[in-house]
């Protein structure tokens, strides 16, 4: 297992504050995300860059170019129906405890609240 270590990086207030914002909508640490995005573009390296004409030009480059922008593709789909999925259960959890809520407030005496 890695050690997390410290870095010190000086940024522009604005990409802080774009890290700060989608902290808190993705329910994330200001560190987590920031991380989290700096792993991704290392992830993007790993892609073949298809403006390069030596990919474009080479039929077997540029088949296999085709498959990672599909497979990744595929994974966000993925991802996005595990969120839809995720999401409705979490409405579905929400409802249930609003009824549980209600059920208690009524056996301890205090009544129905919309």
């Amino acid at each position: 297992m890695s050690e997390d270590v410290q870095f010190n990086l000086r940024i522009p207030s604005e990409l802080k504050q774009q890290i700060v914002d989608a902290a808190k909508r993705n329910s994330r640490s200001i560190n987590a995300e920031a991380q989290l995005r700096l792993e991704r573009t290392f992830e993007l390296d790993s892609l073949p860059e298809p403006t390069n004409p030596k990919n474009i030009t080479d039929p077997d480059k540029l088949e296999a170019w085709a498959k990672s922008v599909l497979n990744e593709l595929l994974k966000l789909k993925d991802i996005s129906n595990r969120v839809d999925r995720l999401e409705g259960d979490m409405e579905k959890m929400e409802a249930n405890n609003y009824d549980v809520e209600n059920r208690l407030n009524d056996l301890d005496g205090r009544g129905y609240e919309p």
